[in-house]
C-alpha cells in the first residue's frame, strides 16, 4: 500500500474529539496519485490528516466511522447555480435549496446572479444550519433593455466610467466575483437583445481585475466569446454552442488562463425535455424528489426555441476543450425550469463524460477546478490537509461509472454531516 501522508505537522494530542473516516478510498487528483486507501482525520471543521492511523496519535474520545469499501471524493462544487429548485411550481427558496444541495453530495454553490439584498442576507444567516456553502457575484452587468442588464435588473452601464463606478460598488459588498453578459440571447430562441458596447465591456472587466475580483461572462457564441476574451475574462460560462472552437480560441483561453463553464444539462434538457426526465428518474435512486415533477417535464416542452441542432457542437466543443488542456470547471445553471436542484448537478457531469470526459476527470470539474475557478481552492475542492472537510463518500465507483455520484451513502460540510444512514446522525 503506497501512504500519502500530505498532512498537517502531527499533533501529540488532538484538543477537540475528531472524526475519523477509516479505511475508504480516496479519489482527489489533487494527489499525485489519485485514487489510494486511507483515513482522513477531522478536527475543528478540516481535514488535519489523510493516510495511515497507524502514522497519527488519535485522541482517545476520537469518533471512528467505518468507510471500508467505500469511496470518498471531495464535496461537489456548481458554479452556476440560482437557488431554485427548478420545477415550474416551486418559488424561490434559496435557504431550503441550500439546505436541499448536499444530498445530492453539492457543497458548494457559487450564483451567478443575486440582489445585493439578498446577498448580503444569505452570507449573514450561512452558518445556521448545515447546508451548502454560498458564494455569489451580486448583480450582474448588461446592455440597457438587454439580458443582464434591464430585462434581468442589473446594472447597465453606458459608458467606461460608470462601468468602473458600478464595480467598485459591488466589490465593497465583498462580492465573490462580477457576471456580464455579453450576449444577444439569439442562441437561446430569443432576443436580439441589445449588447454592451465593447469598450464598457472592458471597462467591467478591467475594474474587476483592479478590485481583486474574476470576470465571469456569458457569452456562448463563439465571436462573442473571443471578444471578452481578449478583454480579459476569466471564466466563460455557458460554453460555446454557435460554432466550432478554432485554434484562436484556444489560444486566448490559454493565455488567460481562463476557465470554461458549460452548462450542458440546460441545452440537452432544453433540446428534448422528455428524455432528461426520465434520465434523472433513473438518477435519483433514493427518490429525493416528487415523482409528479417528472411526468411534468415529461408531459412539458420549452417554448423558447430548441437548441438541438447545436448540441453536437457543444459537445464536440467540451472534446476539444478538454483535449487542449483547458479548465472545466462544472456548472449547472440550475433554476432554469427543467434543470432540477442537485440532481442537476450530477447530471452535468454525467453528459461531460458522454461527450469528452473520463470520469476522473469530470469530478475533478466539480472539485478542485471548481474551487480554483471561484477562487476558493485554499479552503475547498480538495482532501487535503488544512482544507475544510466538504466530502461526499459514495457506495460505488465513480470511477467506473460516473452516475454512482448518486450512490450517496453520506455526506460532511464543514466535519458535520449533512447527510448521513440515521445511526451516524
Amino acid at each position: 500500500m503506497i501512504l500519502l501522508l500530505l498532512a498537517l505537522p502531527i499533533h501529540n494530542k488532538v484538543a477537540a474529539a475528531p472524526v475519523v473516516l477509516t479505511n475508504g478510498t480516496i479519489i482527489d487528483t489533487s494527489y499525485d496519485q489519485p485514487v489510494f486507501r486511507a483515513s482522513i482525520v477531522i478536527e475543528d471543521q478540516r481535514i488535519v490528516f489523510v493516510g495511515d492511523l497507524d502514522q497519527y496519535e488519535l485522541a482517545e474520545d476520537s469518533k471512528l466511522v467505518d468507510v471500508a469499501g467505500k469511496f470518498v471524493i471531495p464535496g461537489l462544487i456548481d458554479t452556476h447555480n440560482h437557488l431554485y429548485f427548478g420545477d415550474s411550481q416551486s418559488p424561490w427558496q434559496p435557504d431550503a435549496v441550500l439546505e436541499f444541495l448536499p444530498k445530492w453530495g453539492v457543497t458548494s454553490v457559487f450564483d451567478t446572479t443575486i440582489s445585493i439584498e439578498s446577498f448580503r442576507n444569505l452570507k449573514k444567516t450561512q452558518s445556521e444550519s448545515i447546508r451548502a456553502r454560498f458564494f455569489a457575484v451580486g448583480r450582474s452587468f448588461g446592455a440597457k433593455d438587454g439580458w443582464g442588464g434591464t430585462l434581468t435588473n442589473g446594472y447597465t452601464p453606458e459608458t467606461e466610467e460608470e462601468a468602473r463606478d458600478a464595480v467598485r460598488e459591488l466589490a465593497s459588498e465583498n462580492v465573490d466575483g462580477i457576471k456580464l453578459v455579453y450576449d444577444d440571447m439569439t442562441v437561446f430562441g430569443q432576443g436580439p437583445w441589445p449588447m454592451l458596447e465593447p469598450s464598457v465591456m472592458a471597462a467591467i472587466i478591467d475594474e474587476a481585475h483592479n478590485q481583486s475580483l474574476k470576470a465571469y461572462v456569458h457569452a456562448p457564441i463563439l465571436e462573442n466569446a473571443k471578444v471578452a476574451l481578449r478583454a480579459g475574462a476569466d471564466v466563460l460560462i455557458h460554453g460555446i454552442i454557435s460554432d466550432e472552437i478554432d485554434d484562436e480560441f484556444l489560444r486566448l483561453m490559454s493565455e488567460n488562463g481562463a476557465y470554461y463553464a458549460p452548462t450542458h444539462i440546460l441545452y440537452e434538457q432544453g433540446a428534448n425535455q422528455p428524455a432528461m426526465s426520465t434520465r434523472y428518474e433513473a438518477l435519483d435512486h433514493r427518490q429525493l424528489i416528487d415523482r409528479s415533477i417528472y411526468r411534468s417535464l415529461w408531459e412539458g416542452r420549452r417554448q423558447n426555441g430548441s437548441t438541438g441542432p447545436n448540441l453536437p457542437v457543444l459537445r464536440e466543443n467540451l472534446r476539444r476543450i478538454t483535449k487542449a488542456g483547458i479548465p472545466v470547471a462544472m456548472g449547472s445553471d440550475t433554476g432554469v425550469p427543467g434543470v432540477l436542484a442537485g440532481i442537476a448537478s450530477q447530471m452535468e457531469l454525467v453528459l461531460y463524460v458522454e461527450s469528452a470526459m473520463t470520469p476522473l476527470e469530470a469530478l475533478e470539474s466539480a472539485t478542485k477546478t471548481a474551487s480554483m475557478a471561484i477562487d476558493r481552492d485554499e479552503d475547498i475542492g480538495s482532501l487535503e490537509p488544512g482544507k475544510y472537510a466538504d466530502l461526499v463518500i459514495l457506495d460505488a465507483d465513480p470511477l467506473i461509472d460516473i452516475r454512482n455520484v448518486s450512490r450517496i451513502w453520506a455526506v460532511m460540510i464543514g466535519g458535520r454531516f449533512a447527510f448521513a444512514p440515521q445511526p451516524l446522525r
